[in-house]
């Protein structure tokens, strides 16, 4: 998203190359402005870190409000802003988890 962009270049993530400087043998400059002007054929280098999310599901003591459960199914009544299952951000507190 242009928000994560954004984020890219205020966090020192993107180095940005020129033309003009590629031709003088110089290397990226790492900018923090995001108000940058851009020449055509300027090369931009992203340094990108990417989050692991667990792939494994820690059972954690979460209080659930079962209103119907049998050997096929389970009905709950979920706590509002409760997140159903583990992803970005919300790897544990989850439905999933209880």
């Amino acid at each position: 998203s242009r928000s994560q962009c954004g984020s890219f270049i205020t966090d020192g993530m993107v180095a940005i190359l020129t033309p003009s400087e590629k031709a003088q043998g110089r290397k990226p400059t790492v900018t923090t402005r995001k108000s940058v002007k851009l020449e055509e054929g300027t090369m931009m280098h992203v340094k990108r870190v990417v989050e692991e999310i667990p792939t494994e599901i820690v059972a954690q003591d979460l209080p659930l409000e079962i209103l119907y459960e049998d050997e096929y199914m389970i009905v709950l009544n979920k706590a509002a802003g409760m997140v159903v299952h583990p992803a970005v951000g919300n790897c544990d507190g989850t439905v999933v988890n209880a």
